[in-house]
């Protein structure tokens, strides 16, 4: 049934996706209802992250577990919890230098594969290796690949290593709003 259930959900338009939940959330969740009219577009923005794909995801089955999902999008930020010695053994100065140069370089009106050049240029830039071949032969030499990089961007941005697009949850985020988080970061590992 839970099968059936992500499949119909995933097929949904995500204006429908955010009537069917709201209504859900004035029922069993009022906090996260007032959260999602507070800003419907912005509800509405990251609903449709990988929607409109000929392959959409199927991560959720019922409308209990979008709030969860997606809490990185709509709960406060600070309360996200972060540990990032368990992804990378970069030092915290290198790791917000990375972090805002990353958020210099981003445009959300690039496209995706714009934007992974700059990834990639800034992956380069501080010792992440962009070929996975020379990364196998001797990865003690590079602080990571380009995968482990966007993993450090996705998890400084959203506390999770396993989210929808990494680029879209940024483009709904805005440059404003990465570099808010970015400053909530920096407070928390005192850098």
């Amino acid at each position: 049934l839970n099968d059936v259930s992500k499949e119909y959900i995933s097929r949904l338009s995500a204006s429908n996706v955010y009537n069917q939940l709201l209504a859900w959330a004035e029922d069993y969740d009022t906090e996260f209802a007032e959260i999602l009219k507070s800003n419907e577009q912005y509800a509405i923005d990251v609903l449709s992250i990988e929607r409109d794909t000929p392959k959409p995801r199927k991560d959720i089955y019922k409308w209990s577990m979008v709030r969860e999902y997606y809490n990185y999008m709509f709960d406060n930020f600070e309360n996200i919890e972060h540990d990032f010695s368990q992804i990378t053994s970069i030092d915290n100065a290198l790791l917000c230098k990375i972090l805002q140069t990353y958020i210099v370089l981003f445009e959300s009106d690039l496209d995706k594969t714009d934007w992974f050049e700059r990834v990639k240029k800034l992956a380069e830039n501080n010792n992440f290796c962009v070929d996975n071949k020379l990364y196998k032969q001797d990865p003690s030499k590079y602080n990571g690949n380009v995968a482990s990089l966007c993993n450090i961007i996705r998890y400084a941005f959203t506390g999770k290593t396993n989210t929808p697009d990494l680029f879209s949850i940024c483009c709904v985020l805005g440059k404003d709003e990465l570099y808010r988080r970015l400053d909530i970061i920096k407070s928390k590992l005192n850098v």
